[in-house]
């Protein structure tokens, strides 16, 4: 599983607290899945009887083979992201569709007087309607094969993203983004609603014709009535408020990515090498197992360019999570159930020094408690401040458990980061190996040259020791903890992607809008020239009335804002869902790309001679 790449201990896997282990079991012929689980609802409700303080409200249920796509834990969190993904899509179809039915307003407005003549010679509305929403679905089929081609084509670079030579993950992760007769089935019945829903509208509004003024119309012109106007302004409306949704997530995404990278994780990943081996996979028994991981590390200290080397039983930052029930002495006398949960290592010798943590106060493990087989524990600022606060901790006592295990607290280390790089400080408890002997762990390396140089050589000492020891993973520091940067790293960039698409739309949505009023009150435009208006006069008219659009967009945007970035708050580091700077950078981009939109067509307009804009027709 991904919380842990390797076997626990005995004790770990025997204790009733342990809830790090998945069962995975096959029915029996005959037996259906509701039988199966009724069965083991009851041995849960057994052993809750049996074991209160462990087990007094823990549950026992299954779960289909089928619906586990990793873990199940894990499985939520995707589930989670994955409608997060949806919801921005959706953002992105919603602006892309406005942006299409404001076109298919003004292509209608265009053929008022088509219309007209198909209605006077016998043709119902309904069947105008029904040929206006056909050339919609045509348009939409189109749009959705088109789509499906650059999502076959984009399908390669979003499963890079889990491959970047960066970018060490615990597990193998597959997307599955084959794009089949489902992924296509979907994509076109999503195209035909759309164009459905958001061409019904143009569709009916066209059929309504007066036929009367528009056949006395010699003049050809067309133009908009007050509700297309405003139904038109509406759309523009909605596509500038989903875009700057969409720009504020990519802006808190972005920003967030970086906040990352500046994080300080409490340790030194730089020129620091990692290796994992599996004696026990190939049937060593514990003593061997240490003896095994003993020689190596002897030998990997021995090799030039090593300045500290040592192992540990899991790494921070690597989706590897081990918790253990402790408490001080004063406390020991409480049921073991109100215990604190807190995390843990087992180190060696050397691994604070190799991990460059720092020891505040007191010191690290030493060879010699080996020898002595001491008991000895470091515990962090957390860890100290929630046990003995306002007390110096080197000297206390705490207690492991209820079989009397007890260490005694040599050393105070610097916080860390151990789960996630946004975490607040956990307590967390490094236990010396000197009573518990690796079976498996993982090798940390310092070295004052390249990290990646002594990889094979830590390979090639392994094998001088058994050839038939599997080799589990070789990699530096900074790659076996980049696990933590998968999260920011697509946030940002299927956020940045669709930011920058909602925008691109809203952009050319703005534009044609703009563009198409203006050829349509181009004799508008020659008469206020002929009374004396200046170009820059009509260069403000025209920009005015956009900006004043944008406004709006940008109002109702923010507020959509707000409450749509809580969804991301937990996959933001060091920044607030609501930050302002990244409100106000965005909404600024959005005004002056909207500006230039605006800009384009009222710079034509101011142009226009005013005798060939009278006699336009």
């Amino acid at each position: 599983m991904m919380m842990s790449k390797f076997m626990g201990r005995r004790d770990q896997i025997e204790s009733r607290r342990a809830r790090w282990l998945f069962v995975i079991g096959r029915l029996k012929p005959g037996v259906s899945f509701a039988q199966a689980n009724a069965e083991v609802e009851t041995i849960g409700h057994q052993l809750a009887q049996a074991y209160p303080e462990t087990d007094k409200d823990r549950t026992i249920g299954l779960l289909p083979a089928n619906d586990v796509k990793i873990i199940p834990g894990v499985d939520r969190v995707l589930y989670a992201a994955s409608f997060v993904l949806l919801a921005v899509v959706g953002l992105v179809l919603l602006i892309a569709s406005a942006n299409v039915a404001n076109m298919l307003l003004a292509r209608a407005t265009a053929r008022k007087k088509e219309i007209a003549v198909r209605l006077a010679m016998g043709a119902s509305r309904w069947r105008l309607m029904q040929q206006l929403l056909v050339e919609s679905l045509l348009l939409a089929i189109g749009g959705g094969a088109v789509g499906l081609l650059l999502a076959a084509w984009s399908n390669r670079a979003l499963d890079s993203l889990l491959r970047m030579p960066q970018l060490i993950l615990p597990i193998e992760i597959g997307l599955g983004l084959a794009v089949d007769f489902r992924v296509v089935g979907y994509t076109m019945a999503l195209a035909g609603l759309t164009a459905v829903i958001f061409g019904l509208a143009p569709a009916w509004g066209a059929s309504r014709v007066d036929l009367a003024s528009t056949l006395k119309d010699e003049s050809g012109t067309t133009s908009a009535g007050r509700g297309r106007r405003r139904l038109r302004n509406t759309l523009v409306v909605a596509q500038v408020s989903l875009s700057l949704v969409l720009l504020i997530g990519a802006g808190l995404s972005v920003r967030s990515l970086l906040n990352a990278h500046r994080i300080d994780p409490g340790f030194r990943a730089e020129g620091v090498a990692t290796a994992m081996f599996g004696p026990e996979l190939q049937g060593y028994k514990s003593e061997q197992s240490a003896e095994f991981f003993r020689r190596l590390l002897e030998g990997v200290r021995a090799l030039p360019g090593v300045q500290k080397a040592a192992l540990v039983s899991n790494l921070p930052l690597a989706f590897e999570i081990r918790t253990t029930s402790a408490t001080t002495e004063a406390n020991s006398a409480l049921p073991e159930k109100e215990w604190p949960d807190v995390d843990t290592t087992t180190a060696s010798p050397d691994y604070f020094e190799a991990m460059g943590i720092p020891i505040l106060r007191g010191r690290g493990f030493l060879e010699q408690d080996i020898t002595n087989k001491q008991n000895y524990a470091v515990v962090n600022e957390a860890l100290a401040t929630k046990f003995w606060p306002g007390e110096d901790p080197i000297g206390k006592r705490i207690v492991l458990d209820k079989k009397g295990r007890v260490a005694e607290v040599i050393g105070v280390a610097r916080n860390a980061k151990y789960r996630t790089l946004g975490e607040a400080p956990r307590p967390y408890l490094y236990q010396s190996n000197a009573n518990r002997p690796f079976e498996m762990g993982v090798f940390l390396v310092r070295t004052n040259g390249d990290p990646r140089a002594l990889l094979p050589i830590i390979r090639q000492q392994a094998r001088q020791i058994d050839a038939k020891v599997p080799v589990i993973s070789l990699h530096t520091l900074a790659e076996a903890t980049s696990v933590v940067m998968l999260f920011p790293r697509v946030g940002a960039a299927l956020f940045g992607l669709f930011g920058l698409l909602g925008l691109a739309l809203a952009s050319v949505g703005l534009y044609g809008v703009l563009a198409y009023m203006v050829s349509q009150r181009t004799h508008e435009i020659g008469i206020r020239m002929a009374l004396g208006a200046q170009p820059r006069d009509i260069l403000k008219l025209i920009v005015g009335q956009g900006l004043a659009l944008t406004l709006i967009g940008v109002g109702i945007g923010l507020a959509g804002a707000v409450a749509a970035t809580r969804i991301i708050e937990v996959l933001l580091y060091g920044i607030s869902p609501t930050d302002i700077p990244t409100f106000a950078g965005v909404s600024f981009v959005l005004l002056a790309v909207a500006a230039l939109a605006c800009y384009i067509p009222a710079r034509r307009a101011a142009k226009v001679e005013p005798m060939v804009a009278l006699r336009y027709q």
